[in-house]
């Protein structure tokens, strides 16, 4: 079988997955390549998703897998191994997962992380747990250059694209469903862009100041640098470093 020559979003999702786990790879530097045959819309959507799903689910999904299968995947079949992830992603994701019986499988946590919630938070560790495994929402950042927040969520009510303000981060707005990002208004001409709430929460609490050195070292994809570009143009020089280099080409982008 060789999953990587099938069409279909699923394909590509195999495609994306089988390049993070068997050589590596960020799934950020893995999906272009992979999502590149699909073009704009759904499909591209949907093999996102089911990648990042995946991977979100990865502890609890390979545990399953591995008390469904006779006898071990060789390592040459990684792309079957793949599928069979994206199967039950498909299959589990949307069910309300049976905390009874809590395990680093069924919360999708590596174990170093549960002892740490469990030692800080002995009650409340497993909804800590399960409440981070929630979907996040899709939120964007509109570009304070080109646009504000309320004309740039009444463009969204225009394209019936339903999103409210986000609570703490100034120029944020939370989607009520997530949509590809070509059906945002303006999002090819920069006017707005995606990054989590949080993630825009560091260009607000860094405020940097005109003259100042700034250094993000952890850069790409480059969201956090250009928020604090946009914010102080005239910084005296911003330095974006990434250990990965094909990520970095995404910073210059």
């Amino acid at each position: 079988m060789n999953a990587k020559a099938k069409a279909g979003p699923r394909g590509a999702a195999v495609q994306a997955l089988t390049a993070v786990l068997a050589r590596g790879r960020s799934l950020t530097a893995a999906l272009p390549p992979a999502l590149a045959a699909l073009g704009e819309g759904r499909d591209r959507a949907q093999a996102q998703a089911l990648a990042y799903g995946v991977l979100r689910w990865y502890p609890r999904l390979d545990a399953i897998l591995a008390q469904l299968l006779q006898r071990p995947l060789r390592n040459k079949d990684i792309d079957v191994r793949c599928a069979l992830l994206i199967g039950l992603y498909e299959v589990l994701y949307q069910r309300t997962p049976d905390h009874a019986g809590v395990s680093e499988a069924r919360l999708a946590h590596p174990a170093w992380l549960l002892d740490a919630l469990r030692a800080d938070w002995p009650d409340r560790w497993e909804a800590i747990a399960a409440a981070n495994n929630e979907p996040p929402p899709m939120t964007l950042r509109v570009n304070a250059r080109r646009d504000n927040r309320d004309s740039y969520l009444e463009a969204l009510t225009d394209a019936g694209l339903p999103a409210r303000p986000h609570p703490h981060a100034s120029m944020a707005l939370t989607l009520d469903e997530p949509c590809p990002v070509e059906a945002l208004p303006g999002f090819g001409e920069g006017r707005v862009s995606v990054q989590d709430a949080a993630a825009q929460l560091a260009a607000e609490l860094l405020d940097p100041q005109p003259g100042e050195r700034v250094l993000d070292a952890c850069a790409a994809p480059g969201g956090k640098s250009a928020h604090i570009l946009e914010r102080q143009p005239d910084l005296g020089e911003l330095v974006a470093l990434d250990v990965d280099p094909d990520r970095l080409t995404q910073v210059e982008q």
